[in-house]
């Protein structure tokens, strides 16, 4: 894995190629059989928050509705730096 990311760093473009590839692979790294990952990226700076990487417009929608609420795991994880697990919450 670690030459796949190398990989992506020097073949990407530019740093928003290199994010985007990487929430793909993501994605396609912890995912199952019939189970659906999204995966953002979100950047918190000067008191603004953006996502600069998605792996699909669903992941990008769900960042926007934690903006917009002001709250959220992604918001949670930027501030504290800490790791936040989300059960699927689907079941």
């Amino acid at each position: 894995m670690s030459d796949r990311l190398q990989d992506m760093v020097l073949e990407s473009q530019d740093v928003k190629d290199f994010l985007t590839d990487l929430a793909h692979v993501s994605v396609s790294e912890f995912s199952e059989p019939g189970l659906e990952l999204w995966c953002g990226i979100t950047l918190l700076r000067d008191r603004r928050v953006v996502t600069v990487a998605s792996s699909s417009a669903h992941a990008r929608m769900m960042d926007e509705i934690q903006y917009d609420l002001n709250e959220g795991p992604c918001l949670s994880a930027a501030r504290s730096g800490e790791t936040v697990h989300v059960r699927d919450f689907l079941d």
